[in-house]
């Protein structure tokens, strides 16, 4: 009788971001709310979080209003949950492509956040973020001139 080896489940720790979400540098003007962004910040008189994880909740001048996730980074487990919600709705529900399998869904979903990113001044499904309740003890604004090395981070699929 021959044993049967299954190979262990990898766990997956749910604070390295990278296996959630792809990275892109952006520019403070391409900064919009809903964005999830990493940078590096940088103060004269010192920051607590100088590469602060920030959900974008309203863009103004010369600063960005958010909620730096790393003062209360319980909420990442929400965020990605929403996340993953999201995103199985539109797939399992997108009324224009019921025909289609789950893998030409996928790639619909791919190729509009392609064309949503070249035409419309709004984050695509995948660029989008929110929280259920807004923790605002956490809201934090941020001045472009202070900001650098501005990751853009997007769900993956």
């Amino acid at each position: 009788m021959a044993l049967l080896l299954t190979p262990k489940p990898k766990k997956i720790n749910i604070y390295n971001l990278k296996y959630f979400f792809n990275y892109k540098s952006i520019s403070p003007s391409s900064i919009i709310p809903g964005n999830l962004i990493e940078f590096n910040y940088r103060s004269p008189e010192g920051v607590h979080d100088k590469k602060p994880l920030v959900i974008i909740t309203s863009v103004e001048g010369d600063r960005c209003w958010g909620f730096n996730i790393h003062y209360k980074f319980d909420l990442i487990e929400g965020l990605l949950a929403n996340k993953f919600q999201d995103v199985n709705t539109y797939i399992q529900t997108n009324p224009n492509k019921q025909e289609e399998s789950l893998r030409e869904r996928v790639q619909d979903l791919r190729e509009q956040k392609k064309l949503e990113y070249l035409n419309m001044p709004k984050p695509t499904l995948l660029e989008s973020f929110s929280l259920k309740t807004e923790p605002t003890i956490i809201l934090r604004n941020y001045l472009y001139t202070r900001m650098s090395a501005i990751q853009k981070l997007s769900y993956k699929l």
